[in-house]
């Protein structure tokens, strides 16, 4: 597994995993129906709002009067409670190896988007945690230690993120393309030092190829500069899978996470 140095994606899915999506490019300010959905083994979730212009605040409408329907590859219903505003979810664990549908239907019109979950569930076998100065700048920082078996035969990708209850929070991509069923112990270096005591939970988020090309067009797209700041929409609009006009993306993910505290 070859897993980048993490850094701040700005622009992934809030849900279950992911931040709010800030990639949407309009050449007017016809709203569009924005749709960020995730299922895992973890249960699900779905968001609702409605677009912006790139000009406007990252601070999207949200919206209620859409139908939903998620089901598996057998047909089989996966309830959706309204849970607040805008924001749908299910505890209901989905399948490794599954394929899922969400249909999403407002003002008579249709959005249909299908995601695979990876057919297995990368495991963690354990976690370190030391301080490293950088070097030339006399500044110190959290560095953590990941060790764990990448599955052989299976393309493993996705996301890491980082989360500290005392609210750090830190994420990037990972590929597995040139270590494909070597076991790996693999460093992660946060952006600061983080408080001894603190208490850290490290998840691995497994995508589908589309899916992770998603966010990895988004990353491209920031350290290119070709986006906006925090403040404002940034004029850059990966392709997501629904049909239609719809914006946003549907995400059938693997998850795995580990605990530790800061000592």
């Amino acid at each position: 597994m070859s897993l980048q140095k993490i850094s701040p994606l700005l622009a992934i899915i809030a849900l279950l995993a992911f931040g709010c999506i800030e990639n949407i490019d309009l050449p007017n300010d016809d709203p569009r129906l924005v749709i960020e959905a995730l299922i895992t083994n973890q249960g699900a979730s779905i968001l609702l709002t409605s677009s912006v212009s790139k000009t406007a605040s990252n601070e999207f409408p949200t919206v209620n009067d859409a139908l939903l329907l998620l089901e598996n590859e057998d047909g089989e219903e996966i309830p959706l409670v309204n849970v607040e505003d805008g924001r749908y979810a299910s505890p209901q664990a989905a399948e490794v190896g599954k394929r899922y549908k969400l249909q999403v239907t407002r003002a008579g019109t249709t959005y249909t988007a299908f995601s695979t979950m990876p057919d297995s569930i990368l495991s963690i076998d354990s976690l370190q945690h030391r301080y490293e100065e950088i070097p030339g700048e006399n500044t110190e920082v959290s560095v953590l230690t990941l060790f764990l078996q990448d599955p052989p035969g299976e393309e493993n990708r996705g996301i890491i993120r980082v989360r500290g209850n005392n609210g750090f929070f830190q994420e990037g991509l990972y590929d597995d393309a040139e270590v494909d069923g070597q076991y790996r112990i693999e460093d992660f270096q946060l952006d600061q030092a983080l408080p001894i005591g603190t208490v850290l939970t490290v998840e691995l988020l497994q995508l589908e190829l589309n899916v992770f090309r998603y966010f990895e067009a988004i990353e491209e797209a920031r350290n290119d500069g070709a986006v906006g700041g925090l403040t404002t929409a940034p004029p850059v609009n990966p392709q997501g899978n629904f049909d239609k006009d719809a914006l946003g993306l549907f995400a059938a993910a693997t998850s795995t996470s580990i605990i530790i505290e800061v000592n």
